[in-house]
């Protein structure tokens, strides 16, 4: 099945801007267009959308998804190298993940020390 840019933004829950810049900065593989010019997106193309958003919310450079996209087109030969490069991505999400939960904790802490103050005051 083929999709408008509108349908598979919205079916990567994305802009259509983000999939056109996507798309500009060649981290999708090409996108098939119809005898007009207009593109045709693909479940598969959609399945890239979706990883590329993936790395790019959780901070991996440009440049970075640039390289594993395109190893991801030379092929199984670089399946070592990809599966590297998401190992260290992993790595680098558990650790923000970690400091965002240390972060959260004082956050709250600062909360409950609020609610104590006004409930204490509205006595």
């Amino acid at each position: 099945m083929n999709y408008t840019i509108k349908e598979a933004a919205k079916k990567a829950n994305i802009s259509a801007h983000t999939l056109r810049y996507y798309e500009k900065v060649e981290v999708l593989p090409p996108i098939a267009r119809d005898k007009n010019g207009n593109r045709l997106f693909t479940n598969d193309d959609i399945t890239w959308i979706s990883m590329v958003y993936c790395l790019r919310s959780t901070e991996m450079p440009i440049s970075v998804i640039k390289q594993y996209v395109e190893l991801s087109r030379k092929g199984d030969q670089t399946v070592s190298e990809r599966r590297t490069m998401m190992v260290e991505h992993k790595q680098r999400i558990e650790k923000r993940v970690s400091e965002l939960e240390t972060f959260l904790k004082q956050v709250n802490d600062k909360v409950e020390y609020y609610d104590r103050l006004h409930l204490g005051s509205s006595k």
